[in-house]
């Protein structure tokens, strides 16, 4: 079943140095999700408390996407001349949008039922 999967990326925090010249980083998230084509956010650049507060949505033509791919979050730092470096990364299972409402509040990762969301999807599972 057809369904939407929308994505809030708000902030990061604390980032490691990653440019020796400014002591700062130029940051962007990249969001992988099945074999669908990456999105990014804009570049927060010399900063190492990033914020961009941008939303994504992506279509997901079969629920067994859900079940079987993670949500890939990563967080990089751009370059100009050479390639762009890894900050970090997360994979969320996203197996629990099938079953019920799903939020992540804040880093911890909590769960919450709101019409204020960070992360949520409108699948509906018909198991």
């Amino acid at each position: 079943m057809p369904c939407l999967l929308k994505i809030k990326i708000i902030r990061a925090r604390s980032l490691p140095v990653m440019d020796r010249q400014s002591s700062k980083a130029d940051a962007y998230v990249e969001i992988r999700f099945a074999n669908q084509y990456p999105l990014r956010t804009s570049i927060a650049r010399k900063t190492l408390d990033p914020v961009w507060n941008e939303d994504f949505r992506l279509e997901v033509n079969d629920d067994a996407d859900l079940q079987n791919e993670p949500l890939e979050l990563r967080l990089l730092d751009y370059d100009s001349i050479t390639a762009n470096d890894l900050i970090g990364s997360v994979f969320i299972d996203l197996n629990s949008l099938l079953t019920d409402e799903f939020k992540i509040d804040d880093y911890t990762g909590s769960r919450s039922s709101s019409d204020d969301e960070s992360s949520s999807s409108s699948c509906n599972s018909s198991n």
